[in-house]
């Protein structure tokens, strides 16, 4: 399995998966060895986290330009109807 490795200052050796990639990031001067025991620990989870990600990105380049603007339209009412409840909740007007 590919990673990157981030090194700083740190106390403890944090993994994560963005876009396909794998990163580790660990405290100053942390051996490889460790680094490859905590993903080896950890492969059942970054598997699938990168499973996720795909699935994720293959429902998206699935959508036509149509669905994008339907959603936006979608999420255009739905933001205004939860902006509207809690400004009448907490006493505020806007716009």
């Amino acid at each position: 399995m590919k990673y990157r490795v981030i090194y700083s200052r740190r106390k403890t050796i944090a993994i994560s998966v963005d876009k396909g990639i794998v990163t580790v990031k660990a405290p100053l001067g942390t051996d490889k060895k460790t680094i490859e025991s905590v993903i080896v620990k950890h492969s059942a989870w970054i598997e699938k986290h990168l499973a996720i990600q795909k699935r994720k990105d293959e429902m998206m380049s699935s959508l036509t330009d149509d669905d994008i603007k339907e959603l936006k339209k979608r999420a255009k009412v739905y933001f205004k109807e939860k902006t509207d409840y809690y400004a009448n909740i907490m006493g505020l007007k806007y716009g």
